[in-house]
């Protein structure tokens, strides 16, 4: 619903900076089960990666960009960007887990 189209690099981010464990206590809180973020040593997470088939360069630059959010210990500053281009506000990890994530599981 934005007034222009975007241009350049599009952060989209929820309405929080969450560490990994936050993120998934949300998740858990939304789907009214217990998550729990493990994080592995990044060799044996992109040999993990290897494993489900991703090739090696996917699985290097998916283990560097996890590796960094880990290191600075939350994901990307908070943007903007679903406001601006959706005309609403971004949905927290919560909600997102009570209104897809659960409804989800339980047909599955």
């Amino acid at each position: 619903t934005a007034d222009v189209p975007a241009r350049g690099d599009l952060v989209v981010t929820g309405p929080e900076s969450l560490t990994y464990a936050a993120y998934a206590a949300r998740l858990g809180d939304g789907i009214g089960s217990a998550v729990q973020h493990v994080s592995p040593s990044p060799p044996d997470f992109a040999e993990a990666l290897r494993g489900f088939g991703l090739p090696d360069f996917y699985a290097d630059d998916l283990t560097a960009m996890f590796a960094a959010i880990a290191d600075a210990g939350t994901t990307h500053p908070v943007t903007g960007t679903v406001e601006r281009l959706a005309g609403r506000p971004p949905h927290d990890a919560r909600a997102f887990a009570r209104e897809v994530l659960a409804p989800a599981l339980a047909t599955a």
